[in-house]
């Protein structure tokens, strides 16, 4: 007796290193450049936080190949090691994961903000102060500060701007002045 059998490929997708990698979130993708014998498939990644268990996010559904699938995970913490990997389930109902990749989310910034003092206050500017607390393994990263002005107590407020980026290779205290 003979048994018969019909193989189909195998899905093809893999994991691509985080895009952006910020204090309590990451922004990652992951290719598709074959279904399998797919006609379609829901794509998606799955992270672990810490080396606990994976929790899947939400999928995007492919039907034309190759194509990035890109996806933003929030509410990480700080300075902690994230693991994530696609996913992919077929309408052939076949499953899979990809290859994994692994990073360190930022470390937190403590930031102290001067209140009141007359040389660092003006009509126009602040100078706001920052201090690293762990660069979590990484030989250097970008700080940057985020505000918002508010222009009235009933008024909504503006969209966030961001100061220039300034690169810290170690522990150490840095200044930048708000103007507007």
């Amino acid at each position: 007796n003979f048994v018969t059998f019909k193989t189909q490929p195998l899905p093809d997708f893999e994991t691509n290193q985080p895009t952006f990698v910020g204090v309590n979130s990451f922004e990652g993708s992951v290719t598709v450049n074959g279904l399998g014998g797919a006609s379609n498939a829901d794509v998606g990644i799955e992270y672990s936080v810490g080396g606990g268990s994976f929790q899947e996010i939400s999928t995007q559904n492919v039907s034309s190949v190759p194509t990035d699938v890109e996806f933003t995970v929030e509410e990480l913490p700080a300075n902690t090691n994230i693991t994530y990997r696609g996913t992919f389930e077929g309408s052939d109902q076949d499953l899979a994961t990809a290859n994994e990749v692994s990073f360190t989310t930022d470390p937190e910034l403590v930031v102290t903000i001067p209140s009141g003092a007359s040389d660092n206050v003006t009509d126009t500017s602040i100078t706001v102060t920052g201090e690293t607390v762990d660069l979590g393994g990484a030989s250097s990263t970008d700080a940057f500060f985020q505000y918002r002005i508010k222009t009235g107590e009933n008024e909504p407020n503006n969209p966030w701007r961001s100061t220039d980026p300034v690169t810290l290779q170690s522990k150490e205290t840095y200044q930048q002045t708000i103007t507007g």
